[in-house]
């Protein structure tokens, strides 16, 4: 029997059997770590591959989990049982992914997920359209299991450009009852979100992913959802050596020349003329013909500003 504090996955778990097909190929990778612990009684489950599958879809990728199931034992016979559960990416565009999987357990004391096993975090180069089946697993402990995925995409150089939301698998009984009323975790994309964390229903939070390059999380003006933030064209004309300056900063326009900058959709951009002068605003924030000092106005969408500094 291992420690309590292993029963609790503090620690590696003493072996991780990762296989990933390519078509007919395979790879298999072997990790070290904490001891065993005999397993629960009863005939194996064998699962094919993504029973009871949880999918989703991000920036052109499909990703799939399976709600872990027992399986016979792939490395040590003596372990009577494995815990397994699968999973799938594919891509519309080639390039290079890696594929974050969590066989995840429910620690009763804390009332938490805890990981359990994560999937090998290698970069894999996948062409357009296909398909990469794997499968994580690891000896069976008596826990209550779940399966937790999401998906990155790395340039030429291996820098992120963005990560997908997670996914949760339902909650399975391998040997230790799963809580009564187990709460199931609110999707990012059952909420709309593509970016940043939300809360997930469950007193957690949810990571949503990143934004493309050229676009910013909550840009275009909806919190945690990826927008390009609209642009605001300020134009100053009129009395020589004065300036127009934005509240908030971003635009510092002097007279006879003219500026641009981005604000996220919904703020309110104040138009301020320099050393008191007044000004006559028209376009998107518009004083009506009449001479003021400011001209404020929510900017929800590209917009243009010319300011008469008198």
């Amino acid at each position: 029997m291992q420690t309590e504090q292993c029963r609790h996955r503090q620690t590696t778990p003493k072996e991780l059997h990762l296989k990933v097909y390519f078509g007919v190929a395979l790879v298999s990778a072997l990790a070290v770590g904490c001891g065993g612990v005999e397993p629960s009684p009863g005939a194996p489950e064998v699962l094919g591959m993504n029973p009871q599958a949880i999918s989703s879809s991000f920036n052109g990728c499909t990703f799939t989990t399976s709600v872990p199931g027992r399986v016979a034992p792939s490395i040590y016979p003596e372990w009577n049982e494995d815990v397994r559960a699968t999973g799938s990416i594919q891509c519309d565009t080639a390039g290079s992914y890696n594929v974050l999987h969590n066989l995840q357990v429910w620690n009763a004391q804390w009332q938490s997920w805890d990981g359990y096993h994560f999937w090998d975090p290698t970069i894999y180069s996948l062409a357009a359209g296909s398909a990469m089946n794997f499968e994580n697993r690891n000896w069976l402990e008596p826990f209550c299991y779940r399966a937790s995925m999401a998906i990155q995409k790395f340039d030429a150089n291996h820098t992120l450009i963005w990560t997908s939301p997670t996914i949760y698998s339902g909650a399975v009984d391998l040997g230790q009852a799963c809580p009564a009323g187990t709460c199931v975790p609110t999707t990012c994309a059952e909420l709309g979100k593509n970016c940043g964390s939300v809360s997930d229903g469950c007193g957690g939070t949810s990571s949503c992913g990143t934004c493309a390059t050229g676009t910013t999380c909550g840009g275009g003006g909806t919190a945690n959802v990826c927008g390009t933030a609209p642009a605001l064209t300020l134009t100053a004309t009129g009395r020589a050596g004065e300036k127009v300056t934005s509240t908030p900063a971003g635009l510092s326009v002097n007279v006879g020349t003219t500026g641009t900058a981005g604000f996220s959709a919904g703020t309110s951009v104040k138009l301020t003329a320099s050393n008191g002068r007044s000004a006559i605003w028209s376009g998107a924030c518009s004083s009506a013909g009449a001479k003021t000092a400011s001209c404020t106005f929510t900017l929800n969408a590209a917009s243009s500003v010319t300011a008469n500094i008198q």
